[in-house]
């Protein structure tokens, strides 16, 4: 699983490199090098947190109501977290006022989510 989430993240940082001369150019607002996006900031902060938080709550509530697997809790875990992160960019490149989507953003939300399982894991 920690494989696959480094992978995905190695991909979507390179993604501007791989197609930097061909004919196909990505949008400035889907663009991995943002000049306005800081690497430390609230927003940043907030998408940790989330995900950390929807990461272990989700898991705790799976795992005492509905899925008896602690393993398949930690799956669907992850994967509301992260699909929460993903959505919200989503509705911030849409946006009519500064459209980014922000690869630091889902940057912040698979750290949080990987802490989350950490703690879920030592707990």
């Amino acid at each position: 699983m920690k494989k696959i989430l480094l992978i995905i993240l190695i991909l979507s940082m390179t993604v501007n490199i791989l197609f930097a001369k061909s004919q196909f150019k990505i949008p400035k607002k889907y663009s991995v090098i943002q000049p306005n996006d800081k690497w430390l900031s609230f927003d940043k902060w907030q998408h940790f947190s989330s995900s950390f938080i929807i990461t272990v709550n989700s898991y705790y509530q799976l795992n005492q109501f509905m899925i008896d697997d602690k393993h398949k809790c930690k799956k669907v875990s992850v994967s509301i977290s992260l699909s929460a992160g993903l959505v919200k960019e989503i509705f911030d490149v849409r946006r009519k006022n500064n459209p980014l989507f922000s690869w630091k953003d889902i940057f912040f939300d698979i750290s949080g989510t990987m802490l989350g399982i950490v703690v879920v894991n030592n707990i």
